[in-house]
């Protein structure tokens, strides 16, 4: 019998997460799955751990292939499902119980539909433990959208992820829609893109946390340096413009949302290029900045932030498109945001 879902795992490296996430994957109400682990390379006892599932588990599938990214890894699993959905997992990260079933009958009675769910963050960095539901702003248990709002996703945090949703084997081969592998970031977005685009229903949600994400020892875009960053954010924001034309957006209705989502990760960028990661002079770090706040992108974004929180001071600063201004800027504000923090604690010794 053919499987109904095929899940598919790329791994590298994670003996310590590995056995939670496939257990919980092996304990789904829906039976009718395979499971398919993509060891990608490893170095650990991960490719161990594999094998050892596949010979309990007669649902699992294990391939072994020379290190060359999630995304290939993504791909190799997509070329060998036989399930009539795919849904993705990362090793790191473990499913409720109800994950396939709940979005699978979703699935069959919406053939043509973009099918998400919502998931949990859990932080557990520094013995500091939190956790955080990523859902649809509206309360209702059960979203409707039509596709041509696929925008408010995005504000909901629920675009990015594959691992919210499922997806029609068919669409995906017929389209012949894969991972792009040449991109180290956002690659995941513009594959759900790619899916959304070819679907010819609307928009279902799920309310509900089906997944949880665990963000332990996984490297932020804090710490970790991309040399390419502004050209995949750009790429991105490309892709949802193209998204839009497509599925015929009202643009201006989320203008705002957009310039301002935008800025927020050309900050980012900003931000990255003076990662110590990052060789080059600090001189050659502000020329680059300078490059980016005086690019067409930039400069879109800031002309739309007058009706913004953000404060008019540092908006005036950004439309000198000096860098060097910004960074003199966000010295000073930490600064202040430093002693106001001691005068407080001394105040309450007082």
């Amino acid at each position: 019998m053919e499987p109904k879902i095929s899940v598919i795992i790329p791994i590298y490296n994670a003996e310590k997460y590995i056995k939670k996430c496939i257990d919980s994957i092996r304990k789904q109400t829906l039976r009718e799955i395979e499971i398919i682990l993509v060891d990608d390379g490893s170095n650990d006892n991960s490719p161990d751990i594999c094998d050892y599932y596949s010979q309990i588990d007669k649902r699992i599938k294990v391939i072994h292939i020379k290190n060359n990214g999630v995304s290939n890894a993504r791909n190799m699993g997509i070329k060998l499902a036989k399930g009539r959905y795919i849904m993705f997992s990362d090793s790191d990260d473990y499913v409720n119980s109800a994950w396939c079933e709940t979005l699978y009958k979703l699935a069959e009675n919406n053939r043509d539909d973009f099918i998400v769910c919502g998931y949990e963050i859990i932080n557990n960095r520094n013995n500091n433990y939190r956790k955080k539901n990523i859902l649809s702003d509206l309360k209702n248990e059960n979203i409707f959208l039509p596709r041509k709002d696929f925008y408010k996703l995005y504000s909901w945090q629920l675009l990015n992820s594959p691992c919210n949703k499922i997806f029609d084997i068919e669409k995906i081969k017929k389209h012949n829609i894969l991972y792009k592998q040449e991109l180290s970031l956002g690659e995941d977005m513009i594959f759900n893109l790619d899916y959304l685009n070819v679907c010819s229903g609307n928009i279902k949600i799920i309310n509900k946390s089906l997944y949880y994400y665990v963000n332990d020892d996984k490297e932020s875009l804090d710490n970790k340096y991309y040399d390419n960053l502004f050209e995949i954010y750009r790429e991105l924001f490309k892709k949802i413009n193209h998204s839009m034309e497509i599925l015929g957006t009202d643009y201006d209705k989320y203008k705002k949302d957009i310039n301002l989502d935008y800025f927020y990760l050309i900050e980012k960028v900003l931000t990255n290029t003076l990662n110590k990661k990052n060789k080059d002079s600090f001189f050659n770090k502000l020329k680059y900045n300078n490059y980016i706040l005086s690019s067409k992108d930039c400069r879109m974004c800031v002309s739309n932030l007058e009706t913004t929180y953000i404060r008019k001071s540092y908006i005036f600063l950004l439309k000198k498109e000096k860098y060097i201004y910004i960074f003199l800027y966000n010295k000073l504000v930490s600064s202040l945001y430093k002693i106001k923090k001691l005068m407080k604690r001394y105040k309450e010794k007082i």
